[in-house]
């Protein structure tokens, strides 16, 4: 191989490395600038000291919403509670939850995801309401959630009786249809003379039974029958 075959070879390498040299600086740029443009959001999961429910923050799946435990850390079954986020830019919303399998035992707990404002940098989620198995309650209800959480309650019940009578008759197809429908096209007769907030509690307290024993179905019948047993 000659002198000049050697300067060629040289001069294509030379322009390779420069190449990856250029692609590595662009790429290293653009991660900056990505995690630059993404700013920290604060969380304050802080609760008044009396507060039943305490909340630990979790790793979240996506980048709008944040990852929440929600633990029972006093004395009493909860059906249900309210979160109120307060951003610090004035956004303000409440997010409901009934418990849709049992009741959330003291020492017992679970996941909840909450939407993150996406203009805001700092958060403060707050348990607004607190709902017991038997009555009495927990809160200020800054929210006036209260009303729709009566509805869920009373649609959550409403399904359950539904769905035992169904197992009590051993009607197995009427149950089975009934899991097998999407959740949104059951039509759920609601009390005409309550609010729209109670009624809309209503349909998705109802619904809300149907979607949580509808993901056992594939374990058969018997697995289904003794979730349903379990619910209050």
């Amino acid at each position: 191989m000659n002198m000049r075959s050697y300067k060629r070879i040289a001069f294509v390498l030379s322009i390779a490395v420069l190449s990856l040299l250029a692609t590595g600086v662009v790429s290293s740029f653009g991660q900056e600038f990505s995690s630059a443009a993404k700013a920290a959001v604060t969380i304050d999961l802080s609760q008044p000291n009396d507060s039943p429910l305490r909340l630990t923050q979790t790793p979240s799946l996506s980048n709008n919403s944040v990852g929440v435990r929600v633990e029972n850390v006093g004395q009493s079954p909860v059906v249900a509670y309210v979160i109120a986020t307060r951003a610090a830019n004035g956004n303000t919303a409440d997010f409901l939850t009934i418990v849709s399998g049992n009741w959330l035992l003291p020492g017992s707990s679970q996941l909840q995801s909450i939407p993150v404002y996406s203009k805001d940098n700092a958060i403060a989620y707050v348990v607004d309401h607190v709902r017991f198995a038997g009555g009495g309650s927990w809160g200020p209800d800054s929210g006036h959630m209260s009303d729709r959480l009566d509805g869920q309650i009373a649609g959550r019940q409403a399904a359950v009786e539904r769905l035992k009578e169904l197992s009590y008759a051993s009607d197995s197809d009427a149950l089975s249809r009934l899991l097998n429908t999407d959740p949104a096209q059951i039509e759920v007769a609601a009390d005409p003379s309550r609010s729209d907030k109670w009624r809309n509690g209503y349909v998705s307290g109802y619904r809300s039974v149907i979607s949580w024993l509808a993901r056992y179905r594939d374990e058969g019948e018997d697995a289904v029958l003794a979730k349903l047993a379990s619910l209050q």
